[in-house]
């Protein structure tokens, strides 16, 4: 099978040297292998604590190869289109790439039930499609600074105070302008409240660490903000 893979993979292909064996039950090789720079990952796989799931996709329906070339079935836009794919699977709607984000659907239906949970959504990493929809803004937070505040905002609130407040009869500056304020005054309060905040746990110092690290310190101050539902959104690439 490995003869058959490198054949395949051609220049990219690892050799047996650059891989971690681990057991296969029910396949057709006795062993799979895995990059040798994921020990931590063959450990778990051997333990029981982890697992591989391949070919995994968003589909509508269930689709063979035969129905997806004779077009007989429906299919998600883009199927093969990395960007496409991550876009359905943060809506969850395979049907549409302009489907609102699923964390965003779920924070309107949490602020809309009788008694309303008090719902914030946050990303680590940009703005985000998962994200889309809400019907208050997210919040993005710098994995490396925290929460971004306005630099030297004391001595331009008088000016954007007053470039804000006039009233346009564009619906596009009337939004922009109620965006601005809206994030001014949020990056202000959600500063003040994550001041002082210390966390005992350690979180290393790499791209995604830091992100869960500012992620964290948010969440510490659920009650200093009087959250009761708060969603997240972190990311690594590759």
């Amino acid at each position: 099978m490995h003869g058959q893979y490198a054949s395949v993979r051609g220049d990219v292909a690892l050799s047996l040297s650059e891989l971690l064996p681990i057991p296969a039950a029910s396949q057709p090789c006795a062993k799979f292998g895995i990059h040798r720079a994921l020990p931590t990952v063959q450990q778990l796989y051997e333990s029981g604590e982890a697992a591989f799931i391949a070919n995994v996709g968003p589909l509508i329906e269930p689709i063979t190869k035969a129905e997806y070339k004779a077009g007989s079935k429906r299919a998600p836009p883009s199927l093969f289109s990395h960007n496409s794919q991550s876009k359905v699977t943060q809506s969850v709607h395979a049907g549409s790439t302009s489907a609102d984000g699923v964390l965003g659907r779920i924070a309107n239906t949490l602020a809309s039930q009788p008694s309303p949970y008090r719902t914030r959504l946050f990303s680590v990493a940009g703005n985000p499609k998962i994200l889309s929809g809400a019907t208050t803004d997210p919040d993005v937070i710098s994995a490396w600074g925290g929460v971004v505040r306005c630099e030297n905002c004391a001595d331009l609130e008088p000016s954007l105070t007053n470039l804000l407040s006039r009233t346009s009869s564009s619906v596009f500056a009337e939004h922009y302008s109620a965006s601005v304020t809206s994030a001014l005054n949020r990056t202000e309060v959600l500063s003040s409240q994550l001041d002082g905040v210390s966390l005992s746990q350690q979180f290393p110092r790499t791209h995604i660490g830091r992100q869960l690290e500012a992620a964290a310190k948010v969440i510490s101050a659920r009650s200093h903000r009087g959250a009761e539902r708060d969603g997240f959104f972190v990311s690594i690439g590759g």
